[in-house]
Protein backbone atom coordinates (compact mmCIF):
# COMPACT_ATOMS: atom_id res chain seq x y z
CA UNK A 1 0.00 0.00 0.00
CA UNK A 2 3.03 2.27 0.53
CA UNK A 3 4.17 1.35 -2.34
CA UNK A 4 1.64 2.52 -4.45
CA UNK A 5 0.36 5.49 -2.26
CA UNK A 6 3.21 7.11 -1.02
CA UNK A 7 2.06 10.55 0.11
CA UNK A 8 -0.68 8.32 2.50
CA UNK A 9 -0.79 7.68 5.70
CA UNK A 10 -1.50 4.13 6.53
CA UNK A 11 -2.50 3.26 10.17
CA UNK A 12 -1.92 -0.06 11.47
CA UNK A 13 -4.21 -1.95 13.73
CA UNK A 14 -1.54 -1.96 16.91
CA UNK A 15 -1.22 1.56 16.17
CA UNK A 16 -5.08 2.69 16.18
CA UNK A 17 -5.14 0.26 18.83
CA UNK A 18 -2.61 2.18 20.86
CA UNK A 19 -3.81 5.46 20.32
CA UNK A 20 -7.83 4.80 20.23
CA UNK A 21 -8.44 2.74 22.97
CA UNK A 22 -6.90 4.87 25.88
CA UNK A 23 -9.20 7.73 24.72
CA UNK A 24 -11.94 5.99 24.79
CA UNK A 25 -11.19 5.05 28.14
CA UNK A 26 -10.34 8.39 29.44
CA UNK A 27 -13.42 9.87 28.35
CA UNK A 28 -15.58 7.11 30.09
CA UNK A 29 -16.79 5.80 26.72
CA UNK A 30 -17.41 2.42 27.79
CA UNK A 31 -19.97 0.97 25.46
CA UNK A 32 -17.98 2.50 22.59
CA UNK A 33 -14.17 1.10 23.28
CA UNK A 34 -15.84 -2.61 24.25
CA UNK A 35 -18.23 -2.74 20.46
CA UNK A 36 -14.73 -1.10 18.86
CA UNK A 37 -13.71 -5.02 20.22
CA UNK A 38 -16.12 -7.01 19.18
CA UNK A 39 -16.56 -5.59 15.56
CA UNK A 40 -13.94 -4.25 13.31
CA UNK A 41 -16.84 -1.99 11.38
CA UNK A 42 -16.57 0.62 14.24
CA UNK A 43 -13.81 1.67 13.56
CA UNK A 44 -15.01 3.50 10.48
CA UNK A 45 -16.46 5.68 13.51
CA UNK A 46 -14.01 6.02 16.50
CA UNK A 47 -11.09 5.73 14.61
CA UNK A 48 -11.64 7.76 11.88
CA UNK A 49 -13.44 10.79 14.19
CA UNK A 50 -10.28 10.34 16.63
CA UNK A 51 -7.22 9.50 14.44
CA UNK A 52 -8.09 11.66 11.32
CA UNK A 53 -6.55 15.47 11.43
CA UNK A 54 -8.52 16.56 8.15
CA UNK A 55 -11.59 19.29 9.34
CA UNK A 56 -13.89 17.02 6.92
CA UNK A 57 -13.80 13.10 6.61
CA UNK A 58 -14.31 10.60 3.22
CA UNK A 59 -15.69 7.45 4.13
CA UNK A 60 -14.58 5.19 1.15
CA UNK A 61 -16.11 1.23 1.85
CA UNK A 62 -13.44 -1.28 -0.07
CA UNK A 63 -16.08 -2.47 -2.04
CA UNK A 64 -16.95 0.75 -3.65
CA UNK A 65 -15.48 1.81 -7.79
CA UNK A 66 -15.76 5.01 -9.06
CA UNK A 67 -15.97 4.71 -12.85
CA UNK A 68 -15.67 8.88 -13.75
CA UNK A 69 -15.14 12.31 -11.94
CA UNK A 70 -17.05 12.80 -8.93
CA UNK A 71 -18.33 16.59 -8.74
CA UNK A 72 -21.09 16.38 -6.31
CA UNK A 73 -18.18 15.29 -3.09
CA UNK A 74 -15.39 17.56 -4.98
CA UNK A 75 -17.48 20.18 -4.56
CA UNK A 76 -19.11 19.28 -0.98
CA UNK A 77 -15.27 18.73 -0.12
CA UNK A 78 -14.61 22.33 -0.60
CA UNK A 79 -17.86 23.82 0.74
CA UNK A 80 -18.51 25.31 4.09
CA UNK A 81 -21.18 23.50 4.75
CA UNK A 82 -21.72 21.22 8.05
CA UNK A 83 -24.49 18.98 6.71
CA UNK A 84 -23.14 15.27 6.19
CA UNK A 85 -22.91 13.72 2.60
CA UNK A 86 -24.27 10.00 2.46
CA UNK A 87 -25.34 7.51 -0.27
CA UNK A 88 -29.18 7.01 -0.13
CA UNK A 89 -29.75 3.05 0.11
CA UNK A 90 -32.22 0.78 -0.51
CA UNK A 91 -34.11 1.11 2.13
CA UNK A 92 -33.59 1.65 5.99
CA UNK A 93 -30.48 -0.36 7.19
CA UNK A 94 -30.43 0.08 10.72
CA UNK A 95 -30.18 -1.48 14.22
CA UNK A 96 -33.08 0.17 15.38
CA UNK A 97 -36.33 1.11 13.58
CA UNK A 98 -37.21 4.94 12.78
CA UNK A 99 -40.36 4.38 15.27
CA UNK A 100 -38.56 3.14 18.00
CA UNK A 101 -35.77 5.33 17.67
CA UNK A 102 -38.36 8.61 17.47
CA UNK A 103 -39.74 6.57 20.94
CA UNK A 104 -36.19 6.17 22.02
CA UNK A 105 -34.27 9.23 21.73
CA UNK A 106 -36.75 12.15 20.86
CA UNK A 107 -35.86 12.65 16.96
CA UNK A 108 -36.93 11.82 13.65
CA UNK A 109 -34.25 9.22 11.69
CA UNK A 110 -33.43 10.01 8.31
CA UNK A 111 -33.71 7.35 6.31
CA UNK A 112 -31.79 5.16 4.08
CA UNK A 113 -28.59 6.52 4.83
CA UNK A 114 -25.69 4.39 3.91
CA UNK A 115 -22.15 5.12 5.20
CA UNK A 116 -20.30 3.25 1.85
CA UNK A 117 -19.41 6.87 0.57
CA UNK A 118 -20.02 9.50 3.29
CA UNK A 119 -18.51 13.33 3.16
CA UNK A 120 -18.66 14.79 6.76
CA UNK A 121 -16.81 17.86 9.44
CA UNK A 122 -15.15 15.44 11.58
CA UNK A 123 -16.18 17.84 14.45
CA UNK A 124 -19.77 17.22 13.75
CA UNK A 125 -19.45 13.56 15.13
CA UNK A 126 -19.92 13.71 18.61
CA UNK A 127 -18.89 11.01 20.39
CA UNK A 128 -20.58 11.70 24.22
CA UNK A 129 -24.44 10.94 21.95
CA UNK A 130 -22.47 7.85 20.40
CA UNK A 131 -21.91 6.68 23.48
CA UNK A 132 -25.82 7.54 24.81
CA UNK A 133 -27.02 5.58 21.86
CA UNK A 134 -25.58 2.46 22.61
CA UNK A 135 -27.09 2.34 25.95
CA UNK A 136 -30.18 1.08 23.82
CA UNK A 137 -29.38 -2.84 23.52
CA UNK A 138 -31.17 -2.49 19.53
CA UNK A 139 -28.52 -0.05 18.42
CA UNK A 140 -25.37 -1.60 20.35
CA UNK A 141 -26.04 -5.19 18.64
CA UNK A 142 -22.31 -6.10 17.05
CA UNK A 143 -23.19 -6.47 13.67
CA UNK A 144 -22.67 -5.08 10.38
CA UNK A 145 -25.11 -2.32 10.43
CA UNK A 146 -24.12 -0.59 13.91
CA UNK A 147 -21.95 1.88 12.58
CA UNK A 148 -24.21 2.98 9.95
CA UNK A 149 -26.53 3.00 12.12
CA UNK A 150 -24.80 5.48 14.65
CA UNK A 151 -23.88 7.75 11.97
CA UNK A 152 -27.98 8.20 11.19
CA UNK A 153 -28.52 9.10 14.58
CA UNK A 154 -25.90 11.57 14.91
CA UNK A 155 -26.41 13.19 11.54
CA UNK A 156 -30.11 12.93 12.01
CA UNK A 157 -30.04 14.90 15.57
CA UNK A 158 -28.70 17.56 14.04
CA UNK A 159 -30.95 17.93 11.10
CA UNK A 160 -27.73 18.12 9.10
CA UNK A 161 -27.81 15.06 5.88
CA UNK A 162 -28.08 15.36 2.61
CA UNK A 163 -27.85 12.75 -0.08
CA UNK A 164 -26.07 12.02 -3.25
CA UNK A 165 -27.54 11.99 -6.53
CA UNK A 166 -28.20 8.31 -7.85
CA UNK A 167 -25.64 8.29 -9.93
CA UNK A 168 -23.80 7.40 -6.65
CA UNK A 169 -25.42 3.80 -6.63
CA UNK A 170 -26.25 1.25 -4.02
CA UNK A 171 -28.68 -1.77 -5.14
CA UNK A 172 -29.04 -5.31 -5.06
CA UNK A 173 -29.78 -5.47 -9.13
CA UNK A 174 -27.16 -5.68 -12.17
CA UNK A 175 -26.92 -1.89 -13.31
CA UNK A 176 -28.99 -1.85 -16.69
CA UNK A 177 -26.57 1.40 -18.38
CA UNK A 178 -23.47 2.08 -16.69
CA UNK A 179 -22.58 5.03 -18.62
CA UNK A 180 -24.56 7.04 -15.89
CA UNK A 181 -22.92 5.90 -13.35
CA UNK A 182 -20.30 7.97 -11.51
CA UNK A 183 -20.01 5.39 -8.29
CA UNK A 184 -21.04 2.27 -7.51
CA UNK A 185 -21.70 0.46 -3.67
CA UNK A 186 -21.32 -3.57 -4.03
CA UNK A 187 -22.69 -4.03 -0.59
CA UNK A 188 -24.40 -7.06 0.77
CA UNK A 189 -26.01 -9.44 -1.62
CA UNK A 190 -24.67 -7.38 -5.35
CA UNK A 191 -20.74 -7.75 -3.80
CA UNK A 192 -20.41 -10.51 -6.93
CA UNK A 193 -21.27 -8.04 -9.14
CA UNK A 194 -18.11 -6.12 -8.40
CA UNK A 195 -16.22 -8.49 -10.01
CA UNK A 196 -18.79 -9.66 -12.72
CA UNK A 197 -19.76 -5.96 -14.02
CA UNK A 198 -17.52 -3.18 -12.04
CA UNK A 199 -13.82 -4.32 -12.57
CA UNK A 200 -15.19 -5.14 -16.43
CA UNK A 201 -16.63 -1.96 -16.76
CA UNK A 202 -13.20 -0.34 -16.09
CA UNK A 203 -11.42 -2.40 -18.28
CA UNK A 204 -14.53 -1.28 -21.37
CA UNK A 205 -13.97 2.25 -19.70
CA UNK A 206 -9.67 2.07 -20.30
CA UNK A 207 -9.82 2.95 -16.39
CA UNK A 208 -8.32 -0.38 -15.24
CA UNK A 209 -5.89 -2.47 -17.05
CA UNK A 210 -6.63 -5.61 -17.74
CA UNK A 211 -3.68 -7.92 -16.58
CA UNK A 212 -2.57 -11.19 -18.82
CA UNK A 213 -0.91 -14.04 -17.52
CA UNK A 214 1.09 -14.57 -14.36
CA UNK A 215 1.52 -10.78 -13.50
Amino acid sequence: MRQHFPDARIVLQDEADAFVEPVLARAGYDRLLALRRQTPFMLKLTDFVLMCRAPRLFLLDSDVLFFGHAPDLIEQAASPSTAALFQRDVENKYNISVERAYERFGFPLAPCVNSGIALFPRDAVNLARCEYYLSDEEVACPNTMVEQTLYALAFSERSEIEYLPDSYLVSLKPCADMHNLVARHYAGASRSLFTHEGLPALIEAGLFTKLNGPN
